[in-house]
This record gives structure tokens, C-alpha cells and sequence, in this order.
């Protein structure tokens, strides 16, 4: 489209920072390229200093080369995930609403993607909802976008890139999307480019011209993905320094000949008789990375005769002031409590540490005790820990009934009322029905298609 005109009209520039803190992910992969070949060539030169006769030669060469060679995949992706950041970035890309089109135009005169406004169909202010896994723990991220459908995609006078303007419109389901990527903030631009195309209609047809405008009581909250940027980077400028000593540690931690005889480790307190369990107990108890070992290897045993022990040893370490340490103890207990460990439980959901007060979620509401409703409750309340804590209250069962369904009475509280309605219909009985029924005939389509889902449900178990 070199050929076409450039519109003259309201310009709407590319935010450089917008496309440099969403791409935060490509310093990540020159950090880990880095350190990877640091480590790597750390390793192999000790390995190369100590000879064959050294210990663990054939591992230290063998770890090296393993990692030199992910560096070397790491780097070239980087490199050129990089230049197409930079390319975006000074290509000055921006979106012009002209007097008769939207036009996406690059450098002076590129025009790459061109919609005349007589080929709106309509146009749509839209959130998607992308969920990011970590292990057992999930995420979900809310992103807006203007979702434009036209008339005739296939008209001579169209020109569409989805690739230019970063919108999957397969998934995103419409024939152009537009991301939030510029200096205009999205919903500002919605409105701008409403306004223009029911303009353009007003002069072409005497006839109805306006668009069935979004109706938002508020501005749709910011992404959270400018924030995950400022996040990225700084988490990328602290492991920097820790990548580039990698493979310092390594040469120090490797063994030598010549070198100082092992120390003889203390004997380990029989308290179980089972000399793995009696070593992980007696690391709980000592300095780290000590407790930090004898954590990990208590998180990742099955529970046994002596799950009664091990529980109050653990339970007594579970208030350490030492934010990491309380977090790893309480990662072991919920797989080693008991009943008597349900206070320990139960204080723990106080903790600063969102990951500990999910890890504690995971596994309290198998107790089915009645004084971990109320904290419960209060998690499934925030944001932060509603999905573990919805988890805790489907094992509660029927006992967390009664007040699960009393926050259907809530009001403004966004998504709450869908996740109660989701809970409901695992656990709910006859005594929901009357206000799912109620829900069900509401105005709310969302929440009545959850509500009929969760009286099918129910109707399912009373057979």
C-alpha cells in the first residue's frame, strides 16, 4: 500500500514503553542465555584445571557443556526477538483516524493496514481473559481491545494485517483487533473512533447512524501487564549480577584435590527411627540451607506412622520470622497435619506471603473443621486467593453452604458473584435453589447461564 494516500486526521502514535515493558520477557531469555554460557565455560575451564583426576570431572564437563549449549540457543533468540522490538519501536508506527478510513501507517508514507469507515460493520470495546499456569498455581489477567467487524473484508479498498496491530482475531473472534499499544489510552480511542465512523454515516445516510456504543458505568481497569513490565525488569537487573556468578559458585562448591578432609557430620537425634525422616527433621531445625533441604524433602514425602511427629515439629517452625523459612515449613505441614495442626493452619492465612496462604488453602479445607470457615471465607473474598480458596470451600462440601450462598446477596463486587455461583454447583443443595433460581431469571445473562448450570447440577445429586 505504498501507493495510497495518508489520511490527514487524529494520529495516534505507537507507546514505545508499552512495547518495550510487554516484551520485558526477551531481557529474561539474554539473562538466562548469559548465565548459561558463564556457567558453563566456568565449569568446563575447572574441568580442564583439574584434570581427569579431579572429582567429578565427567559431571563438571558434562553440566557445562549442557549449559554452554543452552546458551547458545538462548542468545540467537534473543538477538532476534530484540531486533523486532527495536524495529517496532523505530518504525514509528501509529494509527490515523482520517476522514474517510483508519489507516495503520509506518515511516513517512506506508500505509499497512487501511478500513474505510463506509465498511464498518461495527465496532466493540472487548476483555479476554489469558490464564497463565505455574506449576499448581494459576493465574488470570484481564487485557482490552477494540474489536472491529466489517461489512466486506474481502473489498478492494481494505487492507488488513492482523500481525501489524498484535490482534489474534481468529481467537479474539472479530476481523481486526487493536491491542493497547499506544500513547491514547484504548478506551479513549474506542470513543474517538465511534464518534468518526457514526460522522461519516450521518453524511452518507439520513437514516439511524449511531452504533450501539458500550455503556460502562467506569473506565475498564488498566492492564496489568505495564506493572508485570516494571516487575520483569527489575527482576531481570537483580538476577543479572546472580547469573554472571554463577559460575563462581560452582567453581567454589566444585571439589578439589588437596583439599580440606570431609567434615564429619554430627550424629542425627533418633526420633522416629527411620534414619531419612530423622535427618529431614534434624535439618528443619538447623540453619539454612539446612531447613531449607529438610523442608523440601518432608514436602515431597508420603505421610506415615509417624505423620504425628513430624507434623509438630514442623508446626513449631512454622511462625519463624524469616519470611522464606515460614513459607517453606508451611509448604511441608499441609502435607504432614493433623487435625491438632488446624490453629497452625488457620494463622498461617494471615501471612504475607500470597504463595504460603494458597499452599495452606490447598489443603485445609480437607479437615472440614468448622473454625477454618470464617478465614476461609475471607480468602475467597480477595483476589489474590479466590481460586485455592474456592478449592478449600468445594472440600468443605455442604457444611461452607450456607455461607457461600449469603454473598450472593452482594453487590459490586465484579466477578464474585460468578466464582460463588461456581462453587455452588459443586457443593450446593436443595437449600440454594430458591436464590439460584433467582439468579437464573436475572437480568445478569453471564450469571443466569451460571445459575442454570449450578441448579442442573444440583438437580443431578438428589436423583
Amino acid at each position: 500500500m505504498k501507493n495510497s494516500p495518508v489520511e490527514t486526521g487524529k494520529i495516534i502514535p505507537r507507546s514505545a514503553w508499552k512495547t518495550l515493558s510487554r516484551s520485558a520477557t526477551v531481557l529474561i531469555v539474554w539473562t538466562s542465555g548469559g548465565g548459561f554460557l558463564v556457567a558453563g565455560f566456568a565449569l568446563l575451564g575447572d574441568a580442564l584445571l583439574g584434570g581427569k583426576a579431579a572429582p567429578n570431572f565427567w559431571s563438571m564437563v558434562l553440566g557445562g557443556s549442557c549449559m554452554s549449549f543452552l546458551g547458545v540457543i538462548f542468545l540467537p533468540l534473543a538477538v532476534w526477538a530484540s531486533v523486532t522490538i527495536v524495529r517496532r519501536v523505530t518504525e514509528n508506527g501509529r494509527l490515523i483516524i482520517g476522514d474517510q478510513q483508519l489507516q495503520y501507517v509506518t515511516g513517512q508514507d506506508r500505509v499497512k493496514v487501511q478500513i474505510p469507515f463506509d465498511n464498518i460493520r461495527d465496532i466493540d470495546f472487548k476483555t479476554y481473559d489469558v490464564y497463565h499456569f505455574a506449576g499448581k498455581f494459576s493465574t488470570r489477567e484481564k487485557f482490552h481491545y477494540v474489536a472491529i467487524f466489517l461489512a466486506d473484508a474481502g473489498r478492494a479498498d481494505t487492507v488488513l494485517a492482523p500481525a501489524v496491530l498484535e490482534g489474534d482475531t481468529k481467537k479474539l473472534k472479530c476481523d481486526v483487533a487493536i491491542l493497547d499499544c499506544y500513547k491514547t489510552p484504548l478506551y479513549t480511542f474506542y470513543h474517538q473512533l465511534v464518534d468518526r465512523v457514526e460522522q461519516q454515516r450521518a453524511q452518507d445516510s439520513a437514516g439511524e447512524v449511531r452504533l450501539q456504543r458500550l455503556r460502562r458505568r467506569e473506565k475498564p481497569s488498566p492492564s496489568v501487564r505495564d506493572v508485570v513490565g516494571w516487575i520483569a525488569v527489575g527482576f531481570v537487573a537483580l538476577c543479572f549480577g546472580g547469573a554472571c556468578c554463577v559460575g563462581s559458585i560452582f567453581w567454589v562448591a566444585a571439589p578439589r584435590r588437596g583439599g580440606p578432609p570431609p567434615t564429619v557430620e554430627n550424629p542425627v537425634p533418633r526420633i522416629t527411627g527411620d534414619s531419612e525422616l530423622d535427618r529431614a527433621l534434624a535439618d528443619v531445625g538447623a540453619d539454612w540451607p539446612a531447613w531449607q533441604n529438610g523442608a523440601g524433602k518432608l514436602a515431597n514425602m508420603q505421610p506415615n506412622a509417624h505423620r504425628a511427629v513430624v507434623a509438630q515439629k514442623l508446626a513449631a517452625q512454622a511462625d519463624a520470622t524469616d519470611r522464606s523459612k515460614r513459607h517453606a515449613m508451611l509448604r511441608a505441614l499441609v502435607v504432614w497435619a493433623t487435625p491438632n495442626e488446624v490453629p497452625v493452619l488457620i494463622k498461617a492465612l494471615d501471612d504475607d506471603n500470597v504463595f504460603a496462604r494458597h499452599d495452606v488453602l490447598n489443603a485445609i479445607g480437607k479437615f472440614r473443621d468448622e473454625r477454618t470457615l470464617a478465614p476461609v471465607l475471607r480468602c475467597f473474598q480477595e483476589d489474590a486467593t479466590r481460586g485455592p480458596a474456592a478449592q478449600a470451600l468445594r472440600d468443605m462440601g455442604a457444611m461452607a453452604e450456607k455461607e457461600v450462598l449469603a454473598l450472593l446477596d452482594a453487590r459490586d463486587v465484579g466477578p464474585l458473584r460468578r466464582d460463588v455461583l461456581d462453587v455452588l454447583k459443586d457443593i450446593g443443595t436443595q437449600q440454594s435453589v430458591p436464590a439460584l433460581q433467582a439468579v437464573a431469571t436475572g437480568k445478569d445473562g453471564a450469571l443466569a447461564r451460571s445459575a442454570r448450570e449450578a441448579l442442573k447440577a444440583i438437580a443431578a445429586r438428589t436423583k
